[in-house]
């Protein structure tokens, strides 16, 4: 039932770690089967980040603005840049900036070595979101929102 890795990072800071499913940004919760095999309700309103990931241990000191292999194809998305609210940026694709009933946006990102597979945000943890060229060629940013709203 509980078939993917996820680290959640909640807004004041702390880090759950265990498996769950992919759930719907509309839904008030989804739950969590933390690493000592106890059952959670995790308060989407209460979520910085849910990051699905590949292992638990990750490099939280990794550049995720930079492509360090094969750029991961996906027949879906715009390539954006989202620059979090405590300033950490992540470069991937999504469906639509501005996400399901404006309450939040997945995150798929683009570098293979990344060890996120997928990201949730609520948009009250996004400063902003620019649109990037193809990872492949070079170009200029190009802002989609000036500023989110809150």
């Amino acid at each position: 039932m509980f078939d993917h890795k996820v680290v959640v990072k909640l807004t004041d800071g702390s880090v759950i770690k265990g498996f769950g499913e992919l759930f719907f940004p509309t839904e008030k919760s989804f739950e969590l089967m933390n690493l000592e095999n106890k059952m959670s309700s995790i308060d989407l309103e209460k979520v910085f980040a849910v990051f699905f990931v590949k292992d638990f241990d990750g490099n939280p000191n990794r550049d995720r603005t930079r492509v360090t292999g094969v750029i991961r194809s996906y027949s879906h998305g715009k390539p954006v840049e989202v620059t979090l609210a405590n300033g950490e940026k992540i470069r991937g694709k999504t469906l639509g900036e501005r996400g399901n009933a404006d309450l939040g946006m997945f995150l798929h990102p683009i570098d293979p070595a990344d060890n996120n597979q997928n990201i949730y945000f609520p948009f009250t943890s996004i400063g902003k979101i620019e649109s990037i060229p193809d990872p492949e060629k070079s170009g200029v940013k190009k802002p989609l929102h000036p500023a989110l709203r809150r």
